[in-house]
């Protein structure tokens, strides 16, 4: 059982409380009625737990996940080559909180780039 998503807004979308709040609810309806669901589905907005410092988003990747899925997430939506992050420490300041995640991206991201395909 999930107790919490991580959301991808669209490009065009603004990132702030409102939208990720209705894109999440979005997400949540049709969460309820796609597929045939053995026990019903209780879907439940609960909160935002995006950190923010002056209205704008300063959490990163590795407060919500392992490392081996940021590198498929960012394989399967994000990126088209792992060398766009490899070559780019600015990418890499904005992915990793952690320096030795950081020191670590890529053994993790070659290994486990193509792991949600």
């Amino acid at each position: 059982m999930a107790k919490q998503f991580l959301v991808l807004l669209p490009k065009d979308m603004e990132n702030n409380r409102a939208n990720r709040k209705a894109w999440t609810e979005r997400i949540m309806t049709i969460a309820k009625s796609v597929g045939v669901w053995r026990f019903a589905p209780v879907f439940e907005y609960a909160g935002d737990e995006t950190v923010c410092k002056d209205d704008s988003t300063v959490d990163k990747l590795d407060m919500h996940l392992l490392n081996a899925d940021i590198a498929g997430f960012l394989g399967k939506f994000v990126f088209d080559d792992v060398n766009d992050i490899l070559n780019d420490s600015e990418y890499k300041d904005q992915i990793y909180e952690n320096e030795q995640n950081k020191d670590n991206c890529a053994d993790n991201l070659s290994i486990f780039w193509n792991c949600w395909s």
